[in-house]
């Protein structure tokens, strides 16, 4: 059964036919004349003097096959970089043949000079390869073009900090290669001041220089280096790398004492191998000033890293804010202007001793009161057994004494027979609540009473009732009030229309476009076929060479 072509359907092929052919446009414009090249930036020179190699390749024309002369290369074709002039031809390694479909592959040589005799600088250039026709009367070459980037040269510093006099090192890699023979400058360069530390060098791109610190107070300098031109001398390519020049260490191992405390003191990084001398004095004032006193050993010196000591000192001066000078002597005798180091101290008074206390009596604490027996639940003295009741004599019971306070507290009750014994010991503390005395039958023992004491008790705290949250203050269903009341006809009703609108209205363009192409359609097929027609002739002069078993297929 053969589909029915509706409308749609002729939209849905409508839209992929102007996919397709916007694809095969795009593919077309791929496989167009052009070029690559390998690497794309680069030094000049292999470090050695060799010039640097790219590797192009491309294809000269989509027009129809045919003989081509032997491509040429050039270095920055002026203008739109496509109308070759000899003056920028350069050097190409291996065959620059071009096949009939305008294919080529050789090498071409980074130049070092450009068309007016100039190094060549750091920076983007153009190489353009150029190729001509046989048969053309005209004698028109058609040409490619791709960008190569010219890197610059770099610098390293064997260290970022040193003393005066100390070697320093400079590696650079990527300046002009040796058969330029354009020099290159090192200078150190502080403010206001430009020292040629080792002149112009001449030598490869690759190179290695050593010199020393130059003696210049501590701090940053920058180090500059450039390739110097032939023409007017000026500096080129520069690169500039900072250093610091440190200064010596002087260490004391306090700041401040008392008169006579010793403190020691000790150096680092001085200029290695000299005579150390050592100065102590009132502050602002310099050796060689009467109140400065040398304070160091006779004959020290600093070691071949620059170091001395520990040496120590014990200040005879007074009260006051001192200096410690230090200095390494140069060979003449003076100090080192570059190689001097102070460091500040304060002798401050000698604590007072405090006077020993003399030993003093110890007052005597008078006896303190013998504490009063207080009522306790201590249970009574139980009383002894019940003694025998006679006629001619009246029985005497002794109870057992009560715990008491103190030794001297004692109780003595007495039991009094009557014509019913009983027995009433009592005990009698000072300043205590008197206690329930116990009763006693001849023939039993008294219990004791115990006092009973009653707490307190705080009643147990209420429990704080947990928040209810109502669910429905804080959601509403759709088409429910603001207020949680019922439903909002005007809301439904507003969304139901808006829903109406939304269908009536998305199948409206897919509509209109399949109306528009089926009442076109003719007109349309037209337009596609005589572009197919087109098209097809286009691929056929384009198939060529390894292209055509694509091209059948």
């Amino acid at each position: 059964m053969i589909p029915v072509m509706t409308p749609q359907r002729r939209g849905i092929l409508v839209t992929l036919a102007a996919f397709g052919l916007t694809f095969l446009v795009g593919l077309g414009f791929v496989l167009a004349a052009g070029m690559s090249a390998s690497p794309t930036s680069g030094p000049r020179d292999d470090g050695n003097g060799n010039p640097t190699l790219v590797s192009v390749s491309g294809d000269l024309d989509d027009g129809p096959t045919g003989a081509w002369n032997a491509a040429k290369a050039y270095w920055d074709l002026p203008g739109d970089h496509l109308t070759p002039f000899p003056i920028y031809e350069i050097a190409t390694q291996g065959s620059t043949a071009v096949t009939t479909d305008g294919v080529f592959n050789f090498k071409v040589e980074v130049p070092w000079y450009d068309n007016e005799a100039n190094p060549v600088r750091p920076g983007k250039h153009f190489i353009s390869v150029c190729a001509t026709r046989p048969s053309s009367t005209s004698g028109t070459a058609s040409c490619v073009v791709h960008v190569f980037a010219v890197v610059k040269g770099t610098a390293n510093l064997s260290k970022a900090s040193g003393r005066q006099g100390s070697p320093l090192s400079i590696s650079g890699k990527g300046w002009v290669p040796e058969p330029v023979d354009e020099a290159i400058r090192i200078t150190w360069a502080p403010a206001g001041a430009n020292i040629d530390m080792i002149g112009d060098v001449f030598g490869p791109s690759t190179w290695t220089r050593t010199f020393n610190v130059p003696n210049l107070p501590a701090g940053n300098y920058p180090i500059r280096i450039c390739n110097v031109s032939n023409f007017d001398g000026s500096c080129s390519e520069s690169v500039v790398k900072q250093f610091t020049i440190t200064s010596p260490i002087f260490t004391l191992s306090k700041a401040s004492g008392p008169t006579g405390s010793p403190f020691d003191y000790s150096g680092d990084t001085f200029f290695p191998g000299r005579p150390v001398k050592i100065w102590f004095g009132p502050a602002g004032e310099v050796p060689g000033d009467p109140l400065v006193h040398e304070i160091g050993p006779g004959g020290a010196s600093t070691n071949a890293d620059g170091h001395f000591g520990k040496f120590t000192y014990a200040p005879t001066e007074g009260p006051g804010d001192y200096t410690v000078t230090v200095c390494t002597l140069s060979a003449r005798g003076p100090c080192n202007s570059f190689d001097i180091a102070q460091k500040p101290y304060t002798v401050t008074a000698p604590a007072t001793p405090s006077p020993t206390p003399k030993p003093t009596a110890s007052p005597t604490n008078s006896p303190s009161p013998t504490p009063k027996p207080t009522a306790s639940p201590t249970p009574a003295p139980t009383a002894s057994p019940a003694p025998t009741a006679t006629p001619s004599s009246a029985p005497t019971i002794s109870p057992s004494p009560m715990p008491t306070a103190s030794p001297t507290a004692t109780a003595s009750p007495t039991l009094t027979p009557t014509p019913t014994p009983s027995l009433a010991p009592t005990v009698a503390p000072v300043s205590a609540p008197p206690t329930a005395a116990p009763t006693a039958t001849p023939d039993e023992t008294p219990e004791p009473t115990v006092a009973p004491t009653a707490e307190a008790t705080a009643p147990p705290p209420s429990p704080t009732p947990a928040a209810v949250i109502s669910w429905p203050e804080h959601l509403h269903s759709p088409g429910q009030t603001s207020g949680g009341g019922g439903l909002d006809l005007g809301t439904l009703g507003g969304m139901s229309l808006l829903a109406l609108l939304i269908a009536f209205l998305v199948p409206f363009p897919g509509t209109l476009f399949n109306k528009t192409v089926e009442a076109n359609y003719a007109e349309i097929m037209g337009w596609v076929g005589g572009a197919r027609q087109r098209w097809n002739s286009f691929l056929d002069k384009l198939a060529i060479g390894p292209l055509r078993p694509v091209r059948r297929w």
